[in-house]
């Protein structure tokens, strides 16, 4: 699915974090996300486009690359947004695979191309 949110916003960084709650609270599905991020944005705004990378509630997100790349990678970890799920509401999935870093309680894995 491909979503385009279009949002009156004063500014770059009040636009992420319009988008980033709009992603997570309006979506369903946490397993991963694409963000299309221009690098000159990116460069005007370094800390407003970290704090949306860390704050958007996918088990994958992935900057400028097709989400699945996280998946792919060994060293990444895939499946959802860890955190929420429980039996009675599994929504994306309950565990992660990969991780092969083998880091403790991995949240998501977030990929900058």
């Amino acid at each position: 699915t491909l979503v385009v949110l279009r949002a009156p916003c004063p500014s770059v960084p009040q636009y992420f974090s319009t988008a980033t709650s709009f992603c997570n609270e309006q979506l369903w599905g946490t397993l991963s996300c694409t963000v299309i991020l221009h690098p000159d944005v990116e460069a005007e705004h370094p800390e407003a486009s970290q704090k949306m990378l860390d704050d958007l509630q996918y088990g994958a997100v992935v900057v400028n690359a097709w989400s699945a790349l996280s998946y792919a990678l060994p060293g990444t970890v895939w499946g959802a947004f860890a955190g929420d799920q429980t039996l009675d509401n599994v929504g994306s999935g309950i565990g992660q695979i990969g991780n092969s870093w083998l880091f403790d309680h991995p949240q998501k894995a977030v990929l900058k191309l």
